[in-house]
């Protein structure tokens, strides 16, 4: 996942540095380099990641991002809304 991240940063495109994806990869990427363990799940609607979220929060964790379109979601545990990262 560290390279991954790496190969990622150094070949952004435009779009993705005048966004916030650069931050939520360079998160990724700390967080691989310290150990995480990384996981991918599909979560088509707001249903379905509440789901995800309430399972998640049984265990710690160190990140949860959720990719839309033209968004990434930091989702903080604790927190009556989810924060975006980069524009809708």
């Amino acid at each position: 996942m560290a390279e991954a991240a790496q190969r990622n940063i150094e070949n952004t495109g435009l779009m993705a540095r005048l966004g916030k994806s650069v931050a939520a990869v360079k998160k990724h990427l700390e967080a691989a380099q310290e150990g995480a363990t990384f996981l991918l799940i599909y979560a088509p609607n707001d249903f379905d990641a509440e789901r995800v979220m309430n399972v998640l929060r049984r265990r710690p964790y160190v990140l949860a991002h959720r990719y839309h379109r033209f968004a990434i979601e930091d989702l903080v545990d604790g927190e009556a809304e989810t924060h975006v990262t980069s524009p809708r």
